[in-house]
């Protein structure tokens, strides 16, 4: 009986890990996302200004 509470100890922190790597991986991914909006925005910013100079220059 102690061999399976000692296995289930052992399950139960494993998924305890498993779960705090998800998180981490979550919010990782989040951050990520976050950062590629703002690339994309930064992007959308550059483009408009590079047409507002190329109707000037018409």
């Amino acid at each position: 009986m102690e061999e399976v509470e000692h296995k289930l100890d052992e399950l139960l922190h494993a998924q305890a890990n498993n779960q705090n790597e998800v998180k981490k991986l979550q919010n990782e991914n989040k951050e990520l996302k976050d950062n590629y909006i703002k690339m994309l925005d930064q992007i959308n910013i550059y483009i408009n200004e590079l047409e507002e100079i190329k109707k000037q220059q018409k």
